[in-house]
C-alpha cells in the first residue's frame, strides 16, 4: 500500500469497518490508487437501474453471511447510494437475513440460503416494481474493469461504499447479536459521517 502501485483488494477487504478506514488512509496517504468490489457490482442486469426510482428493495443469493454477503451488499450499496444507519441481523437454520436503513429513509433487504440460491433482487420503485435476477457473466465484466483499473489507475468503486459495506457487515454488537439470535442495532454512524463522502 505504501509503493504507490495501483493495488485491488479481493473481498472481503477487511474485517471490520475500522480496519477498512486504516487501509484506505495507508493507501490515500500514499498516493496508492486502491479499491476492493464484489464481481456482482459488474452485473449487466444492473446497468439501466435508475437508482433514484428506488425505493426499497429485497434481495438474496446462496451460502453464509461471513463469505457471501458481500456479494449482495455490493450492489445494494451502488443502487442505494446512501448512508446506512441501522442494521439487524436475524439468522436461522440454514439461512440469514439483513435488514438494513438508509439516512435517506429507504430500507434493503438481503437474505443468504445455505443450501443455494440464485442471485436475484425485487427493486421496487417509484412507478413498479422489477424483479432482477443475475444471468450474465459479470466475472468477465469485472476482469475488463480490473485490466483497465491496472492500466490507467482510475477507480470507479468509491471508498465510502466500500466502508459502508464493512460497517453493515460488523455493527456495534453483531458477534453478541449471532450468539444471542439476533439483534438490532445502530452502525457506527458518527465514524462513517466522518469518513464518508456524499
Amino acid at each position: 500500500l505504501r509503493s504507490g502501485k495501483r493495488c485491488y483488494v479481493d473481498k472481503t477487504f477487511a474485517p471490520d469497518y475500522p480496519t477498512a478506514r486504516r487501509i484506505f488512509d495507508i493507501a490515500e496517504q500514499s498516493g496508492t490508487p486502491c479499491y476492493s468490489t464484489s464481481a456482482l457490482r459488474f452485473a449487466d442486469e444492473y446497468k439501466d437501474i435508475d437508482s433514484a426510482s428506488i425505493t426499497s428493495l429485497c434481495s438474496w443469493g446462496p451460502n453464509d453471511f461471513d463469505t457471501y454477503s458481500i456479494h449482495q451488499l455490493e450492489p445494494i450499496m451502488m443502487l442505494i447510494k446512501s448512508h446506512p444507519v441501522r442494521v439487524m441481523y436475524l439468522p436461522g437454520e440454514n439461512w440469514y437475513t439483513v435488514v438494513i436503513a438508509f439516512e435517506d429513509g429507504r430500507t434493503a433487504t438481503l437474505t443468504g440460503y445455505a443450501k443455494g440460491s440464485p442471485f436475484m433482487m425485487n427493486i421496487a420503485g417509484k412507478a413498479e416494481n422489477t424483479l432482477v435476477k443475475v444471468e450474465s457473466d459479470f466475472f468477465h465484466n469485472f476482469i475488463v474493469e480490473l485490466v483497465a483499473f491496472l492500466r490507467t489507475g482510475e477507480i470507479h468503486v468509491p471508498h465510502d461504499q466500500t466502508l459502508a459495506i464493512m460497517a453493515v457487515r460488523r455493527p456495534r454488537g453483531h458477534s453478541k447479536a449471532r450468539r444471542m439470535g439476533g439483534c438490532t442495532g445502530d452502525l457506527l454512524i458518527r465514524n462513517l459521517r466522518k469518513g464518508l463522502t456524499t
